[in-house]
């Protein structure tokens, strides 16, 4: 719900915005700002605006039966792809293992080193509450007290 909210406000405000916005989704897993921000960045990136993904994680974890190195180069060919059809600025994805993120200081200023150097305008990510996938959570607070 408040993505919902923060994605509306956010729209309104590059509605009636007539310059160049770098917007800047930071999620746990590659798939997840296509899945939960896919939409609102390709709005974004339609009027004319950049924006730029990082997955804090390579996603190398959870497949049945493929290895964890052949998913996690899997996960980023299929993060590449996506860039293409949401037409994104950039896509990058760090390559801390899938299933144990943790908020460390070293996560952090890389983040911080990421917001920084894209100079975002606006920043979306997980919301830190408890109940839910602990990458997902410390993505949250990784991005809060970057």
């Amino acid at each position: 719900m408040l993505l919902l909210i923060v994605s509306l406000v956010s729209v309104s405000f590059i509605s009636l915005s007539q310059n160049k916005l770098k917007v800047i989704v930071i999620f746990a897993h590659p798939d997840e700002g296509e899945i939960y921000a896919g939409g609102i960045t390709a709005l974004y990136t339609n009027l004319g605006h950049e924006v730029k993904f990082i997955s804090l994680t390579n996603g190398d974890a959870g497949h049945y039966s493929m290895k964890p190195e052949d998913l996690a180069k899997r996960r980023y060919k299929e993060g590449m792809k996506a860039k293409e059809i949401l037409g994104l600025s950039a896509y990058e994805i760090l390559d801390y293992h899938d299933g144990i993120l943790e908020n460390t200081e070293e996560v952090q200023e890389k983040v911080a080193r990421s917001i920084r150097e894209w100079a975002a305008d606006i920043v979306f990510t997980f919301y830190p509450a408890k109940g839910g996938h602990n990458d997902n959570m410390n993505a949250g607070w990784i991005v809060r007290e970057a």
